[in-house]
């Protein structure tokens, strides 16, 4: 790799992207608050399925399911085992209608790359439970299903041969735009590290811009020109319970 600072700059370390599941233990909650839920919601999406569409981004009904929560678009279709998807600017919710004491939890949530950096993950976290408190009741078990920690690091550049550079067990692969090498990955399945320019990704992806706000107050100064280049680590449910002994 190429340093283009004589000591690289750490502009941003977090967490990028986290998915829970959340299962009921006990029947008496789960017949008195999941099955009411779930009859409202089959209500919304049967709205959302006679909406007119070619995807099902396109084919939602907004509307408040969760009281106090806010709107949410509610999905014309499930995906997997759950069967019904629901969304906000913060939160992608999955629910189950699966019958109590089946190995699938009632709800999966992934929490919006965006959100977790605005607010951290202990406060994104916390506003997930208070909605969990009111579908699932006390008793219920939580899980981890995927964790992405990410740090950006400013002066720092990704170089063509880079990639051979790596002493590693795991399958690689580079990611390319034209003839520039713009990033690598190692790994897959339980565990993957990815290395990539950041700086492209945004240009790609104009959502993404929101992680200058932080690289700014840490010292970032675009007018140099130098590159951004992001280490990221992402573990599923497989490999996180080799470091949390507990985890379910």
């Amino acid at each position: 790799m190429n340093f283009q600072l004589e000591k690289p700059k750490i502009l941003s370390q977090h967490i990028d992207t986290l998915v829970s599941t959340f299962k009921c233990l006990d029947e008496t909650s789960y017949n008195k608050y999941i099955l009411k839920i779930l009859a409202s919601l089959e209500d919304y999406k049967e709205l959302a399925q006679a909406k007119e569409g070619f995807s099902n981004k396109s084919r939602f009904h907004k509307c408040e399911p969760f009281n106090g929560f806010g709107t949410f678009k509610v999905f014309a279709q499930g995906m997997g085992y759950y069967r019904y998807v629901l969304e906000n600017q913060d939160v992608m919710i999955f629910l189950s209608n699966a019958k109590f004491g089946s190995d699938t939890p009632q709800i999966k949530v992934e929490f919006r790359a965006h959100y977790l950096f605005a607010v951290g993950q202990n406060k994104a976290y916390e506003y997930v439970l208070k909605l969990i408190d009111t579908l699932l009741g006390s008793n219920y078990e939580s899980s981890i299903q995927r964790l992405d920690l990410a740090s950006d690091i400013w002066g720092v550049k990704l170089e063509y041969l880079d990639a051979m550079r790596f002493q590693n067990s795991f399958k690689n692969s580079n990611y390319r735009t034209g003839s520039k090498q713009t990033g690598i990955s190692f790994g897959g399945g339980s565990f993957m590290f990815r290395i990539y320019d950041k700086l492209e990704e945004i240009k790609l992806n104009h959502s993404k811009h929101y992680v200058k706000t932080k690289w700014i107050v840490n010292g970032y100064d675009e007018s140099l020109s130098l590159n951004v280049t992001r280490f990221e680590a992402q573990f599923r449910r497989t490999e996180l319970k080799k470091y949390i002994p507990n985890h379910t």
